[in-house]
């Protein structure tokens, strides 16, 4: 869920544009547009990050089980690592869904807190594994100009959060028995988009389902936040371009399923259907569901979870 601020922050972002070298002091200055594409540093996709902590396994509920770990992260520094399984574990390998923290600005990282677990808990009941974990380039919702940029550096270093997803990934196919011909990824508004990154990026991932993502990255930011950010960081705009969905639809080649809610106030409906639009061009396996009314949280905790767990459920194993 987008946080309520973010965009109130993009406008005091878009407000200050002009005066980012008063307020930062000796950034970087651009005659022009940066024009060469981003370049990913593609990170191993097999490195398991090194365990700093482990903590106990707890039962959060009858039949959930949960773990947290405090990892070495690919950027070198500390990543939190969430772990959950059914129990009592099955004799099978399990499916295992990838959900990010949502809430994120889709230029710096949410926080991963407790109250992201009603977007975990479904899948775990519904006998898959879940792994979410926190992003590079984390902000709270009350930061400054300084601060604010300081995490978008970080969030351009960790390639908008899909290396700490396959990060957190390996440490899960490390410590459970996975079926690696059933990982999947889901999430929401902001990690929505970072799950159709992730799934972009990384062959493992087999299938994926985003509800109320942000679908085109820079038609969802204001323009004078890009410039400023560019400013800051000449080619970041290479990067967010990037970083979008709508820039990745020859890599979204495995079945995908979108959900969203048509009064959605928070991202926008309009995007998601053109994003479905597009993709049915070129991949076979698209699904797209909406629903009329609830806004940008509730028709996803009631409508599009459960959905996408039977549609996961549906797809056929390799």
């Amino acid at each position: 869920m987008i946080r309520k601020n973010s965009f109130a922050l993009v406008l005091i972002l878009s407000a200050l544009g002009l005066l980012l070298s008063a307020c930062v002091g000796n950034l970087k200055q651009l005659a022009g547009t940066s024009s060469s594409a981003y370049q990913p540093s593609q990170i191993s996709s097999t490195t398991v990050p090194e365990a700093i902590t482990a903590g106990d396994v707890q039962a959060l509920e009858p039949g959930v089980s949960y773990q947290v770990f405090t990892v070495l992260g690919p950027s070198g520094k500390a990543q939190r690592v969430w772990l959950y399984f059914p129990e009592p574990m099955p004799k099978t390998k399990l499916p295992l869904v990838i959900v990010p923290p949502a809430g994120g600005r889709v230029f710096t990282a949410p926080i991963l807190t407790h109250r992201d677990q009603p977007e975990h808990l479904p899948y775990v009941r519904a006998g898959y594994a879940v792994v979410s974990f926190s992003i590079l380039g984390e902000l709270g919702r009350s930061a400054r100009t300084k601060q604010i940029l300081a995490a978008a550096r970080l969030y351009r270093d960790g390639e908008a959060g899909t290396n700490s997803g396959r990060a957190a990934l390996n440490l899960a196919m490390s410590r459970l028995p996975i079926d690696p011909d059933r990982i999947y990824a889901a999430g929401h508004s902001s990690a929505g988009r970072l799950v159709l990154l992730m799934t972009a990026t990384d062959p493992r991932i087999r299938a994926v389902a985003a509800y109320s993502p942000v679908a085109d990255v820079m038609a969802y930011l204001d323009s004078k936040l890009v410039n400023a950010l560019d400013r800051d960081q000449p080619g970041y705009r290479n990067f967010l371009e990037w970083s979008s969905p709508t820039s990745q639809i020859d890599q979204l080649t495995v079945p995908v399923f979108l959900f969203h809610a048509m009064d959605d106030a928070a991202t926008i409906y309009f995007q998601t259907r053109d994003l479905y639009e597009t993709l049915k061009e070129t991949n076979t396996n698209v699904k797209f569901l909406d629903v009329e009314t609830g806004g940008h949280y509730k028709p996803m905790t009631d409508v599009g979870i459960p959905a996408g767990i039977a549609w996961f459920n549906s797809l056929p194993k390799r």
